[in-house]
């Protein structure tokens, strides 16, 4: 992926995630040109519970740190985003560009010079 701390993540989950029905918990951005994307994943296993539903484990909240906005496009802004995919590009300027695909709630591009990733292994705490 290009990103800081991205192979951390790889390593602690056993694949590169696209953050498939992930939780978008907080989403804030700044006027000094900084936006901070929280998210809770996981990794699904191929193992079921007893009511067929897939079970969960290597819970992890990523927070992704953008710096230098130069674009955002979003949309879907409110409580409860669900995320279908969110891709991480960098760009042939340079730039990275996180392109957000919501089952529900926020959607849209963001565009940064920088983009760092950092996760807490767990659940969230709130």
């Amino acid at each position: 992926m290009g990103i800081e701390g991205a192979g951390a993540l790889y390593d602690f989950l056993g694949f590169q995630t696209d953050f498939h029905d992930a939780n978008l918990l907080d989403f804030q951005i700044s006027f000094g040109g900084q936006a901070e994307l929280v998210i809770h994943t996981w990794r699904m296993t191929s193992e079921t519970d007893d009511k067929g539903y897939f079970l969960l484990d290597r819970h992890c909240v990523v927070t992704l740190v953008c710096r230098g906005l130069t674009k955002v496009d979003l949309d879907g802004l409110g409580e409860g985003t669900i995320i279908l995919s969110l891709r991480l590009e960098v760009l042939a300027d340079g730039l990275t560009m996180i392109e957000i695909f919501p089952v529900i709630g926020l959607g849209g591009r963001i565009y940064a010079s920088d983009v760092s990733l950092t996760f807490t292994e767990g659940r969230p705490t709130t």
